[in-house]
């Protein structure tokens, strides 16, 4: 299900400059999804935000696509640079504005507000899924069949996750002087990642690379830097990119060269698919300790995770 409900986008001038166009997305109310509200949580989660966006942009480009004979392209979200003001609250609708970019075919403005205060903002950047030049290795059994997928899979603490449907990784190494890598598995059939409208079956989105990224961190955290299960990691900028589509029919790996430190910071993980490099994401947030999270929240509970 679409996590969105899109308006038609208009041309618009502002104080007598050339036109741009504008599309317009409401964020649906979405509080019980098995995959966004995994667990508790006392706001929207930046993978909410991120997956909103995603289906924005995706969902421009497929729209005003030029009309060929045969089936429209598949569009994906090759790039997104996003910032994330404050925090969205759970009560309050997000209304995402997109504006393209001037001279830059396929590349928006987006940005998510909640009455008058950005809660997210950054440029995202479309193109047609191509598909690999290299041979598709085909991928481990564990990611499609559930049984050897819960036996090879981390532990669902291990990245804040209480649904095993939701882990994403595998086969975690520390590879020493060579850094940490960890399989990313496919989700189950029926899953969020799996049913996107347009690509989901067949590719793999950005939202899905950048959620198995943030777990890969997470979990980097615990196991290699003995990171306190109670902290909160606040992300307050993402960056990802891949240079082509990736078919979920190929193994992908995840890779970190350093660890992200104890008190959050910048953490950059990269992507390889088929054995080459085809992408990364990069992070930078901070994690608080309870009391800290609560005094930023001015709450008395709440999981920012």
């Amino acid at each position: 299900m679409s996590v969105i409900q899109a308006s038609p986008g208009k041309r618009v001038s502002h104080r007598g400059l050339v036109a741009t166009e504008t599309w317009t997305a409401r964020l649906r109310t979405l509080d019980e999804h098995p995959f966004f509200f995994d667990h508790p949580l006392d706001h929207l989660p930046a993978g909410l935000l991120i997956e909103g966006v995603t289906e924005l942009v995706e969902h421009i480009a497929t729209t005003t696509a030029a009309t060929t004979v045969g089936p429209r392209p598949t569009w994906r979200t090759r790039t997104m640079e996003l910032d994330f003001g404050s925090f969205a609250e759970k009560d309050l609708p997000v209304e995402f504005t997109a504006r393209a970019l001037p001279g830059t075919p396929g590349g928006w403005r987006v940005s998510g507000r909640q009455r008058g205060r950005t809660v997210c903002d950054g440029k995202v950047y479309a193109a047609q899924a191509q598909p690999p030049r290299t041979p598709v290795l085909p991928a481990p059994r564990a990611a499609e069949d559930d049984a050897p997928r819960r036996a090879a899979m981390v532990a669902q603490e291990l990245v804040h996750r209480h649904r095993p449907e939701n882990v994403l990784l595998a086969s975690y190494r520390d590879h020493g002087p060579g850094g940490y890598s960890a399989d990313l598995l496919s989700p189950p059939v029926g899953h969020h990642l799996r049913g996107r409208q347009g690509s989901g079956a067949e590719l793999r989105s950005l939202t899905e690379l950048v959620e198995g990224a943030r777990q890969f961190v997470t979990l980097l955290g615990h196991e290699a830097r003995q990171v306190a299960f109670d902290r909160r990691y606040v992300v307050a900028s993402m960056k990802a990119s891949t240079a082509r589509a990736v078919r979920r029919a190929e193994p992908v790996r995840l890779w970190a060269d350093t660890l992200p430190s104890v008190h959050g910071g910048d953490v950059r993980v990269r992507f390889s698919a088929s054995g080459r490099e085809v992408g990364e994401a990069g992070f930078s947030g901070y994690a608080l300790s309870p009391a800290a999270y609560r005094r930023l929240r001015g709450t008395t509970g709440g999981d920012a995770r």
